[in-house]
């Protein structure tokens, strides 16, 4: 179930990145922690 919630979550960012950038001030970072299960999925 963690993997496609992550996938999902992966497709927002992906989507929003462009718009985030315009309204977040300069400088702003993101991360993302993923699980142990993500590096041993092909499709993430």
């Amino acid at each position: 179930m963690i993997v496609p919630l992550t996938q999902h979550l992966f497709e927002l960012i992906a989507r929003d990145a462009a718009e985030l950038e315009k309204v977040l001030p300069v400088g702003v970072k993101f991360g993302i922690n993923i699980a142990p299960d993500h590096l041993q999925q092909r499709k993430l």
